[in-house]
């Protein structure tokens, strides 16, 4: 009869520990798409902020043009028409650069997330292994425990 018992702890174990592999093969996954999501965001964020820079620069070479030349009254009209305009590429870029920065700290957060979920499944499973070789059921129960936590993180890192 204590045969019959181990053999359906063993068992118990096994489904877990495979679930708990499952989900763990999930976090990792997410994590690094989540990464990869965050360095696009950040590289977005940085070509955005070179076209503003760009931007911004010919607006001022535009200036010093027209303080120097002496141009009429339609021509400054135009040139002030274009620095507007300029500006306000500028300005959309910069937002641009905002919008990239904060997506991709919210990826970093995700990711973030996303890996503390991963490594305590991984230790999960670890010690549901050993509860097994070493035949002590309170290692897996504490397992249990961390998949629990690392389910927590995993949730997390998807909301």
């Amino acid at each position: 009869m204590v045969q019959n018992k181990e053999i359906i702890w063993d068992k118990y174990v096994a489904v877990t520990t495979a679930i708990i592999a499952v989900l763990a093969a999930i976090a990792t996954l997410q994590a690094g798409a989540n990464v990869s999501e965050m360095l696009l965001q950040k590289n977005n964020a940085n070509l955005y902020q070179n076209q503003a820079n760009k931007e911004w620069n010919t607006y001022l070479a535009q200036e010093l043009v027209s303080l120097h030349e002496n141009t009429s009254a339609g021509n400054i009209q135009a040139q002030k028409q274009a620095q507007l305009d300029l500006q306000d590429k500028t300005n959309a870029l910069e937002s641009k650069v905002s919008m990239a920065t904060e997506k991709a700290q919210f990826y970093s957060a995700r990711s973030n997330d996303l890996a503390v979920a991963g490594t305590l499944l991984d230790i999960a499973i670890a010690l549901s292994a050993m509860s097994v070789l070493i035949r002590k059921k309170s290692f897996w129960l504490f397992s249990l425990l961390l998949a629990g936590v690392g389910v927590y993180f995993l949730t997390l890192g998807f909301i």
